[in-house]
């Protein structure tokens, strides 16, 4: 059976799980418009109205007839015919293409529990999210679609939070409520729910945190101050912050212990231990206490790390133990350790990764900062911690296994061999990770993760030529990152990947949803603040990309490096030239292509001396190297930004081509 996907943006597979690439927007406006009649005929008056309004009906339905054989060509060698195209009307065969969005509406007409579950499993995203036709009749259409399906989407998160909450599931109820908030930001009631429930569930920091985020987006949105009944809830919250919860099922919830799973799982396992606050002041606890929360939320959401929870990880303030009775009683690899003090307006935070079984201290770092907002700063801090840790562990890990053969090794080792020989970026280390990662998928053949890094070592092989055939590599690439979302949609590096892919594809709308997916499941994660600066950059928006590229940097300083071109690429857009320039020289691992937009920047700057050497970089490292190929093989959505970039470098001697 074919399916086609359209929560979240526009997916097509065939029976064999390969990808239909269909390159018209139209043909996929037609098939999206089809999929949402449940069956039923639409007549091919109203198709050609909604698709091309602005043309004579005779020209409409030709365009209508050129669409439909251009998706009949697409389906073509499926079972079955899935259009049923008649005289007068136009419909889908249910029984041969499945969509999301009828199982979505199926689901949630039925309202029982299952029912709702599925639903919400379905909803992966607004419908038919980043597609724009320009046809104001289909835009219309489509609004109400997406507006239809977010609200049984919020209907469907908010009765499962209701049925968690009775049950005394607190964890999973707020889940629920999360998604909610993240299609209706500013529903007051929501944020008083999420409030409730994270007090239930003895999460008081996260609590508190909600009422700022409330406040801020209904003053950034609406102009106004949170009502009364939500201010009265912050107040008693912010009274009984840090007792115990006294009642029956709340006392369940934080008391119970974390199963000792670690040893079943290899993933790298980690503790954060309460940060101590040096000094008297009990704000000064509350801060260092939320500072710990804040780092465990974050790091949870990495899915390569077994975190251990809140309420394990507090039961160790103020106690002395040892690093071998944390091994003992969780079974973690690592714990992170540190402090906070204050001193007039300045604060400090330190921050420490130890390997517990050897007491070795893999990393370290200070933070100093003004104390204006102490929230926001708490925020600020534990997002850089985050942003660094996940890196140092995996660079330990790879110190670990780095003298293990790879017949000893379990799924997640071969992963992460596999991601240090693609990190070398050569062409005997790209077929060796290969290797090894197909093992780690033989191993495990659920293992989303290892799915999605084959299709980024695929991706590099085509990028830099290492392999041949790069037809083929391309389709494998996106059949195995298709593959990691379909055994888990929320795995970050399939969604990281599957923007790259789309990038190189020059499908910006598929890259800005993956993009958007991910910043959602991961936001502390810099790689994917780098991609979106990139992404902004293709769309004509340089300055904006400018501040999410400076972001992943400030994140992540150890791999300014590796971003160096696309912040380059940003400054040389918006006409920095000189810094452009420079950034363009730290490059990690140069290619004539950074060499020749160097020459280029150097050259609008007036720096002679720069511009020669630039240019002899990048004709030795390509000596076939000509203006028009290059700038005509980048990725820009408009043709003037194209423009912009050729006349930038035609200032050099760089040959211009034909």
């Amino acid at each position: 059976m074919l399916e086609l996907n359209l929560f979240g943006g526009f997916e097509l597979y065939a029976p064999d799980g390969s990808v239909i690439a269909i390159n018209s927007q139209k043909a996929k406006g037609l098939l999206a418009y089809l999929a949402c009649g449940r069956g039923q005929p639409v007549s091919r008056t109203k198709a050609a109205t909604l698709l091309w309004a602005g043309r004579g009906d005779q020209q409409a339905r030709g365009s209508l007839r050129q669409t439909l054989t251009l998706l009949r060509k697409a389906l073509n060698g499926t079972d079955g015919n899935a259009l049923i195209v008649e005289a007068d009307t136009l419909a889908i065969d249910g029984a041969v293409l499945r969509s999301d969005v009828a199982a979505f509406d199926r689901a949630i007409d039925r309202s029982d529990r299952e029912s709702l579950e599925l639903s919400a499993a379905l909803y992966k995203g607004p419908f038919f999210d980043g597609f724009d036709l320009r046809e104001e009749a289909f835009e219309e259409w489509l609004r109400g679609e997406r507006a239809r399906c977010m609200q049984n989407a919020i209907r469907a998160f908010s009765e499962l939070a209701d049925l968690c909450e009775r049950d005394g599931d607190y964890d999973q109820a707020i889940g629920w409520v999360s998604r909610l908030l993240s299609l209706d930001a500013i529903r007051e009631e929501a944020h008083r729910a999420a409030m409730r429930l994270l007090t239930r569930a003895g999460r008081w920091n996260e609590a508190l945190n909600q009422y700022r985020q409330c406040v801020s987006i209904l003053e950034t949105e609406l102009g106004v101050a949170p009502q009364d009944e939500t201010r009265a809830c912050y107040e008693k919250n912010l009274a009984q912050r840090g007792r115990p919860v006294e009642s029956g099922a709340e006392a369940d919830v934080i008391s119970h212990p974390v199963p000792r799973s670690t040893e079943e799982d290899d993933r790298p396992s980690i503790g954060i231990l309460p940060f101590d606050a040096v000094g008297d002041e009990v704000e000064q606890e509350y801060f260092a206490d939320g500072i710990t929360e804040d780092i465990i939320t974050a790091l949870s959401r990495f899915p390569g790390l077994f975190v251990i929870a809140r309420n394990s990880s507090f039961t160790y303030k103020g106690r002395t133990d040892r690093y071998s009775d944390i091994h003992r009683e969780f079974g973690v690899r690592y714990v992170v350790k540190g402090s906070v003090r204050k001193s007039g307006n300045r604060i400090r935070v330190t921050a420490q990764l130890i390997e517990v079984d050897t007491g070795k201290n893999v990393w370290a770092d200070r933070y100093d900062r003004d104390l204006d907002d102490i929230f926001e700063l708490q925020d600020e801090l534990a997002r850089g911690i985050v942003a660094v840790l996940p890196g140092r562990i995996e660079s330990s890990e790879a110190r670990r296994i780095g003298s293990k053969p790879p017949e000893k090794m379990a799924a997640y080792e071969l992963l992460l061999a596999g991601k240090i020989h693609h990190h070398r970026f050569t062409k005997d280390d790209c077929i060796k990770a290969l290797d090894l990662i197909d093992r780690a998928i033989t191993l495990d053949p659920t293992y989303a993760a290892a799915y999605a890094w084959k299709g980024c070592v695929l991706g590099q092989a085509v990028g830099r030529g290492f392999l041949p055939n790069p037809r083929a590599l391309v389709q494998g690439a996106i059949e195995t990152v298709s593959t990691a979302l379909k055994l888990d949609a929320n795995e970050v590096e399939a969604h990281r990947i599957q923007a790259e892919i789309a990038i190189e594809m020059n499908d910006n709308a598929r890259t800005v949803h993956h993009n958007e997916r991910a910043l959602t499941l991961n936001p502390n994660d810099p790689r994917l603040h780098a991609q979106k600066g990139e992404l902004l950059t293709w769309l004509g928006r340089p300055a904006e990309g400018f501040e999410w590229i400076r972001m992943a940097m400030r994140l992540d300083p150890y791999s300014s490096p590796m971003w160096a071109h696309l912040l380059g690429r940003a400054l040389m857009m918006s006409g920095q030239f000189a810094e452009a320039g420079a950034e363009f020289s730290k490059c990690a691992f140069p290619r004539y292509g950074y060499h020749a937009d160097a020459a280029g920047c150097f050259a609008n700057a007036g720096m002679s001396r720069e511009v020669e050497v630039q240019t002899a970089r990048a004709l030795e490292m390509n000596p076939e190297f000509t203006i028009q190929e290059y700038v005509d093989g980048l990725y820009y959505e408009f043709d003037e930004d194209r423009a912009r970039h050729r006349e930038i470098l035609s200032n050099t001697s760089l040959p211009e081509g034909n």
